[in-house]
């Protein structure tokens, strides 16, 4: 099956194997334990880019890919699922080879069949499930009886691209892909099964029909062939090209038609109601299913093929891989970068009835999933996190088409462009600037209209205005009414006239505002407002550039076309804040683990954090500064008393560090990550930090959690979701509103502070 992932490769998580680092000596200074999150479910920690799940109901045993470890792990489903979570570890573990990916469970013949991405990528283990399952694990070192060989590759490009497979256990067919949309292969599962290993050795069975995933139509034996590569859909008859039968193998595919929008995977036919539900464009922001009726597009009726069909929008890089619950027409569609699942009612949202095709609802998941298996004994939905290695454990009974009440509560949000970064707040002009990153614009949202009041009047379009290429962060500078966006990719800044380009006036938004030259991938921003003065971290030149804010602003451009000085600080530079009170500049140097204080234009002290600083907050009444590391998923809490521009009498001290996320082993690993922004409210020392990994948002106490007292620094998560891939946010005061960029999704979440 191929994904978002052909694409963003970082998004499979087993491309990054041997990767991972933990700040251990920072998570080690303190004893505090994770924050727990609200939406916790049952969980099982099954080890590194845990991948594919299957499910055999009636040992109720859950077996999971595990790909760094060769293994699949078995877990207990009867002491782990939805409403009972006493036996939520690995019972058991099956040695099956390299790098496996997707698993299927054959009931006929009680056969776990594992899809192996490593060696030369070709190969199928057969797994006998009799020897080793829930109920009995003693023959689970022996369980793997057989390898069946496929003619394609299961992965392509180090695993970018992965092949799917589907059974069709009436005709005793494995159908597999090729990742490369090679021919189809089949095993004849009658020949080929944990108790019967007679066929495994023959050849493969090749069909004249290429593609790299496959969804199987039981009722009419229909077969049905995605092409990532070529944007097409295949349809050959399973009924005369089966483990029995394979008269029709050889011939061309029934009928090839288009998917200009891209297939993201098989997809899954529901034949109740008579729809296949295929997944398209994983590369885009929010994506679609597309609803195909089988009743006119099947092996002896092509006649529906092709035509235009309606669409259900879920969220962003659906992995291709949907899950029915038969008994509630409910369809779980995993969003792998949203990391959370769609839940689409099969009942009202089919080829024939769109009317609840709107209300799909959301359910969160953990971070980068791919795959899931249902048991329906246990109403639970098994879904894989990859970049957590765990397996979460989801309650479909009040979960479903038709019951919300154990749904993840998400915060509302607003839509704004593709891939969103960064988010900065005017309270003057009530407007919230967001730049996007794909879009090389900066979206102006109305935060007196949209907040945490008037969560409705956030669906609406707001107006841009085009910056440079790849715009980062963003800073606003209230006493000139000037937004400063930092391009990465120009090297330079956009200085938008605040005052003619906001949520009340946007006459001047149309005009493409003046840029000025800083250094090479230019990240933050931090303004001295008091002296007019803008900071600049430029990421690969280990320096800051120092903007005056006299003539470079929004109603004077004049000094904008000069060469400005620089600061020479740390290790890739990604972050920075200025502290008004005593006058300092602090920049977090990612790369080197550190956080330099500046006088001035000089560096007076460097300070040692964690695992890649990339956010600074402060709580100005404390004097506390808050480094958010990005790769160990903790804040480091550091006493500005005695570190500053005039006193650096405890700069060398290590300080404390707060772990905030509920999964430290995972840290670093993939995409789990802190986010870039730490917001404080200086009315009551609040202080929000989004988390990427969790696409949660972190909240600490500033007004007891100090540097001298880190016990007081006790992690609350926020009870409402974010979007995908959360990395900045910013409070308005007014409202009481944060709002928090989701960059995967192409949103802004927001959600009033007092939560």
């Amino acid at each position: 099956m191929k994904t978002t992932s052909n694409r963003h490769p970082s998004r499979l998580r087993f491309l990054l194997a041997g990767t991972l680092f933990v700040g251990a000596a920072t998570l080690a200074a303190t004893a505090l334990r994770p924050p727990k999150i609200p939406w916790a479910v049952p969980t099982a920690r099954v080890g590194d880019n845990a991948l594919g799940a299957a499910v055999d109901p009636q040992t109720n045993t859950v077996y999971v890919a595990y790909p760094d470890g060769s293994t699949l792990s078995v877990i207990d489903g009867s002491k782990c699922n939805s409403a009972n979570s006493s036996g939520c570890a690995p019972i058991a573990s099956i040695q099956v080879g390299k790098i496996p990916t997707q698993a299927l469970f054959d009931a006929n013949t009680d056969t776990i069949y594992v899809l192996l991405g490593g060696g030369d990528a070709k190969t199928v283990a057969v797994v006998d499930g009799r020897r080793c399952n829930a109920q009995d694990t003693s023959g689970c070192p022996q369980a793997r009886v057989a390898t069946a060989s496929v003619a394609g590759r299961i992965c392509a490009g180090l695993c970018a691209a992965i092949a799917s497979a589907a059974l069709d256990p009436t005709t005793h067919s494995l159908y597999v892909g090729d990742a490369e949309d090679g021919p189809i292969s089949l095993i004849n599962t009658a020949a080929c099964n944990g108790s019967n290993t007679s066929g495994c050795a023959n050849p493969p069975i090749v069909t004249a029909t290429s593609g790299d995933s496959i969804a199987v139509d039981h009722s009419t034996h229909s077969v049905y062939v995605t092409s990532f590569g070529n944007l097409t859909v295949s349809l050959f008859d399973g009924s005369t090209c089966n483990g029995m039968d394979q008269s029709t193998c050889d011939q061309p595919p029934i009928i090839t038609f288009s998917e200009d929008l891209s297939p993201a995977g098989p997809g899954i036919v529901d034949e109740a109601n008579h729809t296949y539900y295929l997944p398209l464009d994983p590369l885009a922001i929010l994506a679609d299913v597309q609803l195909i009726d089988t009743l006119n597009c099947n092996a002896t009726n092509t006649s529906g093929c092709g035509t235009p069909a309606p669409m259900v929008r879920v969220g962003s890089g659906p992995s291709g891989k949907i899950t029915l619950d038969p008994a509630t027409e409910s369809l779980y569609v995993l969003n792998q970068s949203s990391s959370s699942i769609s839940v689409i009612n099969g009942a009202t949202c089919n080829a024939t009835n769109q009317s609840g095709c709107s209300q799909a609802k959301k359910i969160a998941t953990g971070f980068n999933p791919f795959y899931s298996a249902f048991n329906p004994a246990t109403h639970t939905l098994y879904v894989p996190s990859q970049d957590t290695g765990t397996v979460w454990a989801l309650n479909t009974s009040n979960c479903n088409a038709t019951k919300s009440s154990g749904c993840t509560p998400f915060a509302p949000t607003t839509t704004v462009g593709a891939a969103p970064t960064g988010i900065a707040n005017n309270p003057d002009t009530h407007s919230v600037y967001v730049s996007n990153q794909f879009d090389s614009n900066v979206s102006v949202i109305d935060s007196s209209a949209c907040n945490q009041s008037h969560p409705n009047n956030c669906q609406q379009t707001w107006p841009t205005v085009a910056v440079g290429t790849s715009p980062r962060s963003l800073g606003v500078n209230r006493s000139t009414n000037t937004i400063y966006v930092p391009n990465r990719d120009d090297g330079t800044v956009s200085v938008i006239d605040g005052a003619h380009c906001n949520s009340s006036d946007s006459s001047g938004c149309a005009q493409t505002p003046a840029a000025t030259v800083v250094g090479t991938q230019p990240q933050e921003v931090a303004i001295d407002e008091a002296s007019n003065i803008i900071y600049v971290a430029n990421q690969t030149d280990n320096t800051v550039s120092v903007i005056d804010g006299t003539h470079c602003q929004g109603t004077d451009t004049s000094g904008c076309n000069q060469s400005w000085p620089t600061i020479a600080v740390g290790a890739a530079p990604q972050a920075l804040a200025f502290n008004p009170t005593d006058n300092t500049l602090y920049v977090a140097n990612t790369d080197d683990n550190t956080v330099s204080v500046v006088s001035g234009n000089t560096p007076i002290a460097t300070i040692s954090v964690g695992a890649g600083p990339r956010s600074i907050g402060f709580v100005l009444d404390k004097n506390t500064v808050f480094v958010g590391n990005r790769d160990d998923l903790t804040v480091s809490v550091i006493d500005g008393a005695t570190c500053n521009a005039n006193n650096t009498t405890g700069c060398s001290q290590t300080p404390p560090a707060i772990l905030l996320a509920q999964f430290p082993a995972a840290a670093g690993n993939g995409n789990y990550y802190n986010g870039r922004r730490i917001v404080v409210d200086q009315r009551n020392d609040a202080v929000f930090i989004p988390t990427i990994g969790d696409s949660d948002v972190a909240t600490l106490d500033g007004s007891v959690c100090t540097a001298a007292h880190p016990k007081n620094c006790q992690v609350r998560i926020v009870p409402k979701r974010m979007g995908g891939f959360s990395v900045f946010a910013t409070l308005d005061e007014l409202s009481g509103t944060v709002y928090v960029v989701n960059d995967d999704d192409g949103t802004v979440s927001l959600f009033g502070e007092g939560l």
